[in-house]
């Protein structure tokens, strides 16, 4: 069963499926042209990095990037301890990942982990900046992050106020 979707240049699609694989779909004929395959769970999201790759999630706890032209790996980051649920990509090129380990995780667009990124807790519905120099959200409970999406434009880069809420600039 197909489990996630995303747009691609030149009208064409990529769809990742319970069977670990990502294809690529040419759009007019309605044809796979390309298998991704190396993931060894369910593929459950996928979005663009640039005009030639992509980069999917699996339940095998990898992120990987793919370059889909030529159907190739280009990385593999396995970063996660439980099944990747969410991934997106923001506006700096930075990729945000989530998964079942109640975590959410930016990387640079070379995949390295970021250094300067928050653990952000949630303690009785209160979102807290609990910590500058690590490179997770952690969640401190049990529960999943499933889905993460980037802000839209136009972005902002500092909201403050008094019920204990920061947002800035990734």
């Amino acid at each position: 069963a197909v489990t996630c979707l995303v747009g691609l240049a030149n009208h064409q699609f990529a769809s990742g499926s319970r069977d670990c694989r990502t294809l690529i779909w040419d759009l007019p004929s309605g044809t796979v042209i390309k298998q991704l395959v190396g993931h060894t769970g369910s593929v459950q999201c996928l979005t663009t990095l640039g005009e030639k790759r992509i980069i999917s999630g699996s339940s095998d706890c990898t992120v990987r990037v793919w370059d889909y032209e030529n159907g190739t790996q280009v990385q593999a980051l396995t970063n996660h301890d439980g099944p990747v649920s969410g991934i997106c990509r923001l506006a700096n090129n930075h990729i945000v990942s989530c998964a079942m380990d109640m975590t959410i995780k930016i990387s640079t667009p070379d995949m390295q982990l970021h250094e300067d990124v928050a653990i952000i807790d949630f303690e009785l519905e209160e979102l807290r900046l609990t910590s500058p120099d690590t490179p997770d959200f952690n969640f401190g409970r049990p529960q999943s992050v499933m889905q993460v999406v980037p802000p839209p434009p136009p972005r902002v880069e500092e909201v403050q106020s008094t019920d204990d809420i920061l947002i800035e600039e990734v």
